[in-house]
Formats: structure tokens, C-alpha cells, sequence
């Protein structure tokens, strides 16, 4: 019998010690919580203050904050339910107000690892359709295309976040894939594109792959304009500006079905240099891309025609 008073000490004590923890823990919070009718104290006191609110409202988004609280046993709307005190106690900020998320852009930010996906192709000095006399040069479109990696961006804030420059280092992956049963000679100080004869050995009637592939090392340097930097998966986007690189890797490579494979590794009289404009624009996590070279694909005085390449496509970008 004597043990039932200690029980009882033990447990006011320690239900004084919840409630002085609840207080403790739920006044720091409360100072900066909005008030409202239901609310007009700085503080949350007690257990029947924070009835009272929870009965009116579960939670409060005024200032762009939501926070929800609730202490001891809730039902289904969230109220304190009449069973007491718990000792149980969920107290989160679920989102930030404007000031808040605009105090937290850096003016320096670096994202890693962005793709690109588009097609590739080239227009013939100006004209976008294949002269009569460059057929042999005649693109199939479809199988044409783009894959450029950004290894790694960084964005330098210049006018309120509103405004930023934005450079980094990355690879374009183009391929340029023929209609015709073509081929580019190899190891010649001219371009020379010529149909294969019957007494090639690998000659073709129809490839299933006949491409001229470039790997391009570049460095892109874009004005990046920006309509809400704070809540950048609900802003429109435009990127305008340019990029250098360098072609490090050069191949054709050819498949048929009778013959197989094979891969012809050369530099094909290519501009080793590569320059050019580029864009992006979008909204959220969808934008496009499209680039266009301002030097020739192949270099002057080697016999080649007059080939500007451009390519446009998707942007794969996270927020």
C-alpha cells in the first residue's frame, strides 16, 4: 500500500516536467507565429490556448508560413482531443515566405550533371534544303541527333537573382547520319564524301548505320534571366549567349546487315574549333534548347562545301 503514494509523486512529477518541456518548447515558436481573432496572446501557455486555436484553425498560412501544431491525442480534424496530455508533440515549418526563400539564394550556386536531348543537323550557307549539286550531303533527320552533357554549371547572381551569368564546362555529342550510301575518305588533306562502288568491300546497298560523329569539349557562357528566382520550378527562364570548344574525337562509323560493322577513327578535315550561339527558354523543370555554329563544320581551302551546324531539343534541368 505504501507504494501506491510514491507511484502517484512519481507521476505528477513527471507530468509537470512534460508540461513545463511543452511550454518551453512551444514559446520560442508562438513568439513569431501569426496571431489571429482566435489567437491574441504571444505565447502559447496552456494546453486550452492551444485547444481553443486548434478548434478554429489547424493551420495558418499568413506571411506565407504554415506551421501546424498539435500536442497529445488528435482526432481525424487535427483537435486536441479531451484525453489529455501526451508528452507527444509535432511542431514543423512546412514552407518559407518570399523573403525568407529570397534571403537564402546564393550569389554563387553550382548544379552538376544536365542533359540535353535534340536533334543535329547543318544548313548549306544559309539554305536549309540540300542543293541538288550537295545530295550526297543530304541528312537523314531522325536519325540525326544531339546529346550534350553539362558536367558541371555555375551561376553567378548580377542583379537581384533576377539577372545571373552563367558558364561551366561541357560535352556535345553530335551525329551526323547520311541518306545516302556514302562514305568520307580518311587520311587526305581534302574532304571528299563519295558513294561507295560495288567493288568496295564494304559496300552497301542500305546501311543501318552511316554517321559521321563528333565529341566536342566546350565551355558555354550564357545571361541567365530569371521571372521568380525564389521558386525557380515556377519561373520562366531565358538563357542567351554563346560557347567555344574544341573537337577532341571524330569517327565514322557504318553498319549493314551483310557486312556488319566498322568504325573509321580520322579528323576528316574538320574545324578542330568550334564556336557558336546558343539559347535556352522554359518554364520550371520544362525548357528548350537550340545552338546554332558560327564557323564551318569542316575547315576552309579543303574542298568541302560550306556546312553550318545547328542543333535544338529538350533541356533536362532539375530544380
Amino acid at each position: 500500500m505504501k507504494r501506491y503514494p510514491i507511484l502517484v509523486i512519481c507521476f505528477l512529477l513527471l507530468s509537470s516536467s512534460l508540461s513545463l518541456s511543452a511550454r518551453e518548447t512551444l514559446a520560442p515558436l508562438a513568439l513569431n507565429y501569426p496571431t489571429d481573432s482566435s489567437f491574441t496572446g504571444d505565447t502559447i501557455d496552456t494546453i486550452d490556448e492551444l485547444r481553443d486555436y486548434n478548434e478554429s484553425k489547424e493551420t495558418d498560412t499568413k506571411g506565407g508560413i504554415e506551421i501546424k501544431i498539435s500536442f497529445g491525442d488528435t482526432d481525424d480534424t487535427g483537435d486536441i482531443s479531451e484525453t489529455g496530455l501526451t508528452g507527444e508533440s509535432d511542431i514543423y515549418m512546412s514552407s518559407l515566405n518570399t523573403e525568407e526563400r529570397k534571403a537564402r539564394l546564393r550569389d554563387v550556386s553550382t548544379r552538376w550533371l544536365m542533359l540535353d536531348l535534340g536533334l543535329s543537323s547543318y544548313h548549306f550557307d544559309g539554305s536549309f534544303e540540300t542543293p541538288d549539286a550537295l545530295g550526297d550531303w543530304e541528312l537523314n533527320t531522325l536519325k540525326s541527333y544531339e546529346v550534350n552533357l553539362h558536367l558541371v554549371q555555375q551561376r553567378v547572381n548580377l542583379i537581384a537573382h533576377h539577372v545571373n551569368l552563367a558558364y561551366g564546362l561541357s560535352l556535345f555529342w553530335n551525329r551526323y547520319s547520311f541518306q545516302e550510301p556514302v562514305t568520307l575518305l580518311a587520311n587526305t588533306d581534302q574532304v571528299q564524301l563519295t558513294q561507295l562502288g560495288v567493288d568496295d568491300p564494304f559496300f552497301s546497298e542500305e546501311y543501318t548505320k552511316n554517321r559521321l560523329g563528333t565529341t566536342t569539349l566546350a565551355f558555354p557562357v550564357m545571361l541567365n534571366l530569371e521571372s521568380r528566382p525564389h521558386k525557380k520550378g515556377q519561373s520562366f527562364h531565358l538563357n542567351v549567349g554563346g560557347y567555344a570548344g574544341l573537337i577532341i574525337e571524330s569517327n565514322l562509323k557504318q553498319n549493314s546487315e551483310e557486312l556488319g560493322k566498322r568504325k573509321i577513327e580520322d579528323d576528316f578535315n574538320l574545324n578542330k574549333w568550334q564556336y557558336g550561339l546558343m539559347a535556352q527558354f522554359g518554364y520550371g523543370a520544362l525548357n528548350f534548347y537550340g545552338k546554332m555554329s558560327a564557323n564551318e563544320l569542316f575547315k576552309d581551302g579543303r574542298g568541302g562545301p560550306v556546312l553550318y551546324p545547328f542543333s535544338f531539343g529538350v533541356s533536362i534541368v532539375y530544380y
